[in-house]
């Protein structure tokens, strides 16, 4: 009976879990399922998907105490190591609970599935580094004493990186360091035949939540981006983490209408009626799901004014250690033109 452990974070986490189950024939499962207190709209949305059979264990992430944090997610690893899974699967090779936990592990069948848009960074890091796992070290020379305190505590410190392969819906190539099995995504999978004509879809993105620009700045982008579509609807689904403040702004200054839903976008387009012609974003994941896996639905990606990000982010390593903010998200509209438009910035023109 094939036996697999899911570290999951986030709704597309789930999606891909039920998919693996599917496509390696996994009859036993089990789920890690990382909360956060900031983010309970997400738990919600993973819960709802998680197959009925499978069992389920919970952590909580908190950043900002590291003992708290680190302490419960390793009360799990003794247990998981007697479970001898024939397969592990995790979502984020940067997250440092699924990396401690899959080092800890050292399943020899392990696979990274996608963290959304983040997976094209964490391959470009083993094609250009040769290293599996891409931890940045805190900016404050105390607080990474303190995480190698903790780490050095728990027996997490130093520990050897686990090889995976990839299980990915993006258009990777098998190659020296790893192994590609592409997922299917069979639930979302769809030719639209009835799309409405005069609207569009806007996928929003919490990257003034994330620190990466100001309100004023991505509602001018927003702005820019709707009068680029003139005499269409410009529908704008917001993404779980943007402030509801930031919305409400964006719903008062933009000439649009807030679509409300607990559905992933993906969900939203195969559940109603008409969906729209265009589905648009700046950098969002769900762009590539809709282009690759629903037929009959235009996608453009709209290329972010990198001078718009704060000065700090223009040059910081970010969440890698060697890849500043711009050329990730470079990296990322790079790929994206495999499969879709990619529209230069609107703003200045």
């Amino acid at each position: 009976m094939n036996s697999a452990l899911f570290l999951v974070q986030s709704p597309l986490h789930v999606h891909n879990a039920v998919e693996a189950i599917k496509t390696f024939s996994i009859q036993k499962s089990t789920f890690l399922v990382v909360t956060s207190q900031r983010n309970k709209k997400w738990e919600s949305m993973m819960l709802a998907n998680v197959p009925s059979d499978s069992k389920i264990l919970y952590t909580l992430r908190n950043d900002r105490d590291i003992e708290a944090c680190t302490k419960d997610y390793v009360k799990h690893i003794p247990n998981l190591k007697e479970q001898s899974f024939d397969f592990v699967f995790f979502s984020d090779s940067r997250l440092y609970i699924f990396v401690d936990i899959v080092n800890a592990l050292q399943n020899s069948n392990t696979f990274l599935m996608d963290d959304g848009a983040g997976i094209i960074s964490s391959v470009q890091h083993i094609k250009d580094k040769g290293f599996y796992f891409d931890i940045s070290k805190s900016s404050s020379a105390t607080r990474q004493q303190q995480i190698e305190k903790v780490k050095d505590k728990y027996g997490l410190l130093n520990t050897k990186s686990a090889k995976y392969n990839l299980f990915t819906a993006f258009d990777f190539a098998s190659c020296d360091q790893f192994t590609v099995y592409q997922n299917p995504m069979t639930k979302m999978s769809h030719t639209h035949e009835n799309s409405n004509q005069n609207q569009v879809l806007f996928l929003g993105q919490p990257m003034v939540n994330d620190g990466y620009i100001s309100n004023r700045s991505y509602i001018e982008e927003m702005n820019a981006i709707i009068n680029s579509y003139p005499e269409m609807e410009v529908l704008y689904l917001a993404h779980p983490r943007e402030e509801k403040a930031n919305v409400a702004e964006i719903q008062r200054s933009c000439n649009i209408r807030l679509i409300e839903t607990d559905m992933t976008v993906e969900q939203y387009l195969l559940n109603i009626a008409r969906p729209p012609a265009i589905v648009s974003s700046f950098y969002s994941a769900a762009l590539w799901y809709v282009a690759k896996f629903q037929r009959g639905i235009k996608v453009n990606a709209h290329k972010l004014d990198f001078e718009l990000l704060y000065s700090v982010n223009k040059s910081s390593m970010s969440r890698s250690s060697y890849l500043s903010m711009p050329s990730i998200i470079d990296l990322v509209y790079q790929h994206y033109k495999l499969r879709m438009n990619v529209i230069e910035p609107l703003r200045n023109e």
